[in-house]
């Protein structure tokens, strides 16, 4: 075989570059697509490239020629059995889709279920969307919930709307309003974080930290926030309004203005023991579960150009706390965006 070159299409505009190199050379094996990529044998328009890179059409991308032991064969694998999918999860999941149309679904989202795969993971969204929605070829994730974050996610059903939904998202053209019960009163009750973020720490032991805005890898990330209710001292209910998308933003801004979301099991618990030296029960009534909902999504249809605008109801540990507390579960839908 000789080195291949390869025009990315139109309707694979936006797509991640692992998701595309899986779907145009399925034999390849993963670790050896990820040794391509480190090595720079694999390129985007001459240049290195990450796995998780967005393409783009019109780029043309290089694939070296693969020796045979970089292919996967039925010898030596075996296909894996189709996963088991829960009923109780199958049954919450269709009784909570809030929105849907022949472009996108949106689904209010259960707390603890990862949207996608990943290491010592069974169970996943992805794996229930064939029988969710039977009808669409194949369900396509535009963005992304932590396993632990419940409320609206949203998908497409087709390469296109996927495209244009992925540019919204990443052009921040996309409103999110999200509700949390985090720790104490902040000391200003609206405001704004603007902390700069980047990932730091081993495999296996990594976590977003704020940095310095010089730091050579640092993320910008601004979050809006305002109180919108309050128990004595000891607790928040707060809506955040996140102008960019990190990885853990809401949980690191909270945690680094020191009222981290109750529940945290990654970032609360490090900010409580750097302060108070040790870690405080959850209040009385209160779930030891991450307290943080996706609330509402605005966004323009991509492709009626329609506005739309879905709230998803809090509902399990959240919503049993916050009657706990006495503070109210609903939402209204006239609170400002301009937090």
């Amino acid at each position: 075989m000789s080195v291949t070159h390869h025009e990315i299409k139109d309707d694979d505009d936006g797509m991640r570059l692992d998701r595309w190199l899986k779907q145009n050379f399925p034999e390849l094996r993963f670790g050896e697509m990820q040794k391509l990529l480190r090595s720079g044998q694999i390129r985007l328009d001459g240049k290195r490239v990450k796995a998780n890179s967005h393409i783009e059409a019109g780029q043309n991308l290089r694939m070296p020629p693969l020796k045979k032991d970089e292919f996967q064969t039925a010898k030596k694998v075996s296909p894996k059995p189709a996963a088991k999918l829960d009923e109780n999860t199958m049954r919450s999941l269709s009784q909570n889709i809030l929105y849907e149309d022949n472009a996108l679904a949106i689904i209010n989202k259960p707390f603890g279920l990862s949207v996608q795969g990943g290491s010592g993971l069974k169970t996943h969204l992805e794996l229930y969307l064939p029988e969710l929605f039977p009808k669409v070829e194949q369900m396509r994730l535009v963005h992304r919930l932590d396993r632990d974050t419940s409320g609206v996610l949203v998908l497409a059903k087709t390469k296109s709307a996927a495209r244009e939904l992925t540019s919204a998202f990443r052009g921040r053209s996309v409103r999110k309003i999200y509700r949390a019960l985090v720790e104490g009163i902040p000391e200003i009750p609206q405001g704004k974080i603007s902390a700069p973020m980047a990932k730091r720490g081993g495999r296996g032991n990594e976590e977003m930290k704020i940095v310095p805005d010089h730091a050579p890898d640092a993320q910008h990330a601004v979050t809006y926030y305002s109180v919108t209710d309050t128990v004595g001292k000891a607790v928040s209910l707060l809506t955040l309004k996140p102008v960019t998308g990190r990885t853990h933003q809401l949980r690191v801004h909270m945690a680094h203005i020191e009222n981290p979301i109750i529940g945290d099991p990654k970032y609360g618990k490090n900010i409580v023991r750097d302060i108070h030296k040790e870690v405080p029960p959850c209040p009385e009534g209160v779930a030891n579960k991450l307290h943080l909902h996706a609330m509402r999504i605005v966004f323009e249809h991509p492709k009626s150009g329609q506005e739309i605008d879905v709230t998803a109801p809090l509902k399990g540990h959240f919503k049993a706390s916050l009657q706990n507390l006495g503070l109210e579960t609903g939402y209204q839908p006239d609170e400002e965006w301009d937090l």
